[in-house]
């Protein structure tokens, strides 16, 4: 569980554990894009994050799965708060 002592006032991480547990995750995910590359061109948001959702239940694990994709215009990094 991250801590207020683990992220700076700006809510960036500086514990150097979650940012190595993170960047594990994104390469992940990443691997996942890139092996459908070809197919993700043509897709939106909410298509990629089924693709990569049902590509890792495939495999048993999804650590995304209380996350929901928020429908936004306004393009700011933020987890759905519903």
């Amino acid at each position: 569980m991250v801590t207020k002592d683990d992220v700076t006032k700006g809510f960036n991480l500086k514990n150097y554990f979650f940012i190595d547990e993170t960047e594990k995750i994104i390469k992940k995910y990443r691997d996942i894009c890139n092996k459908n590359a070809y197919a993700i061109k043509g897709m939106d948001v909410e298509q990629v994050f089924r693709l990569v959702t049902e590509t890792e239940r495939a495999d048993g694990s999804f650590s995304l799965s209380e996350f929901k994709v928020c429908n936004r215009t306004d393009f700011e990094p933020r987890i759905c708060d519903y």
